[in-house]
């Protein structure tokens, strides 16, 4: 008889899946090594320097932020939790407070703006950014 149940001519029983694992694992290699060089991109950018400053007053409040993330306030140098509950501090006894931040230029952006905004958070209304001069290099 040459019509039986295992005939190769019948209805697949299963699907092959191999093939697919495969080409989603070559995907997935390929993702994995492509996503660095694309989060490494990114602009380049030359801060501008400054003709003319305005000397820091000395009633104002210097705050600068170091290459190790410390944070230096009123000579003091401190964490930057501890600087944002100081600074809350110094904000509800004088709400007029005037703030200058100076940064190490090797400080990352987003470090920076951390720090701007625990200023920002404490309400300090009015912050300056230092520079240095043009000739200073």
């Amino acid at each position: 008889m040459a019509g039986g149940a295992s005939s190769p001519r019948g209805p697949i029983g299963g699907i092959n899946v191999t093939p697919l694992v495969d080409v989603v694992l070559v995907l997935l290699i390929i993702v994995m090594v492509a996503s660095p060089v694309i989060a490494r991109r990114g602009l380049t950018v030359s801060l501008p320097k400054a003709e003319k400053a305005e000397p820091v007053k000395p009633s104002d409040l210097r705050v600068v932020l170091a290459k190790d993330l410390r944070v230096e306030m009123s000579g003091s140098t401190m964490a930057r939790e501890d600087f944002a509950l100081a600074l809350k501090g110094l904000a509800a006894r004088d709400p007029g407070l005037r703030v200058a931040v100076a940064a190490d230029e090797n400080v990352k952006w987003g470090d920076l703006a951390a720090l701007l905004d625990d200023i920002k958070h404490a309400g300090i209304k009015r912050v300056a950014a230092e520079v240095g001069s043009r000739g200073a290099r």
